[in-house]
């Protein structure tokens, strides 16, 4: 049964009174209503081979964590990679980050029965980045010059109900991390 939290709207809290991530490199939904942080569906997604053609998808018809459409922003802190540990600026938070619509369907990888899986779509959402909270040096301990900071994103427009995917390239070596959420009528 997928955690949904409740239809309310809510005016958005000034980001000085709302929690920060803890975890680096790691998006969680913002409740604007409680300023309370919610981690999403940790995914790995994969591949199917179809003739010539891949496509990639993720396990399972629908993500574990859901939400209304009028709750559609999320927080992430990013450690920057920039070499004189400058903060990232706002367009390489955006460069670093894709938000994708999932369209569920049943997949048959390889001989295995054919199973519901959520296929991810080719097309980026827009979505607004904006500092959040305050740049912080230490969180790294590997390079605790560098300067951590979160982000608010908030998708351009209401995305209608559905399956979702974040992907986030985490750091400078890039390695790249993804989560799942669905969106569902209040």
């Amino acid at each position: 049964m997928a955690a949904v939290s409740s239809g309310q709207t809510a005016a958005p809290i000034a980001p000085a009174t709302l929690p920060e991530p803890t975890t680096l490199s790691e998006i969680f939904h913002l409740d604007r209503a409680t300023g309370a942080l919610t981690g999403l569906e940790v995914v790995k997604e994969k591949t199917l081979h179809v003739g010539k053609q891949e496509e990639f998808y993720i396990e399972g018809a629908a993500s574990p964590v859901a939400f209304t459409p009028a709750e559609q922003t999320f927080v992430i802190r990013l450690v920057s990679w920039n070499r004189d540990g400058s903060d990232l600026t706002l367009d390489q938070v955006q460069k670093a980050i894709s938000i994708n619509r999932l369209v569920v369907k049943n997949v048959r990888p390889l001989i295995v029965a054919a199973k519901p899986a959520r296929l991810i779509s080719t097309t980026d959402i827009a979505f607004d980045a904006q500092p959040y909270g305050q740049p912080t040096r230490g969180l790294d301990p590997k390079n605790p010059n560098l300067v951590a900071r979160s982000y608010r994103l908030t998708p351009h427009l209401i995305l209608p109900p559905g399956e979702y995917k974040i992907l986030s390239l985490a750091n400078a070596r890039h390695s790249f991390q993804e989560w799942a959420f669905g969106l569902v009528q209040p």
